[in-house]
């Protein structure tokens, strides 16, 4: 029951701050709702820094089934190209709408503040 109560408050708070709040079934759909979210918004790339190898993988066919070009390594270079950020979070807090996210890498900084759309799972 407290979890519900936690992930209606964490929608309401960022619905607040003009965020999107999209529920998703699985991580195999977060892909999807990523990749058909930047073909949506006529974005053509998907910056994904830091995934595993299995997701990299995943992510990689289904970018390439959709024509989207899939940046995972080397933001920097690419920043000026970057349309849509998709990272994975660490925490949410409800009461605020708070994400957190490990951001030593560059490549996550780059991904959540540069990207013209940035999705968080």
């Amino acid at each position: 029951m407290e979890t519900n109560h936690d992930l209606s408050l964490f929608q309401e708070k960022a619905e607040a701050a003009q965020a999107i709040v999209q529920m998703i079934q699985d991580l195999p759909a977060a892909f999807r709702y990523a990749i058909e979210l930047t073909q949506r918004q006529g974005g053509s790339t998907l910056a994904a820094p830091g995934w595993d190898p299995e997701s990299q993988a995943a992510l990689k066919e289904g970018c390439a089934q959709a024509g989207v070009t899939l940046l995972l390594e080397n933001l920097r270079e690419q920043a000026g190209a970057i349309h849509t950020g998709f990272t994975r979070v660490n925490w949410g807090i409800a009461e605020t709408a708070t994400l957190v996210l490990d951001s030593t890498s560059e490549d996550t900084r780059i991904a959540t503040s540069l990207a013209e759309t940035h999705v968080a799972v």
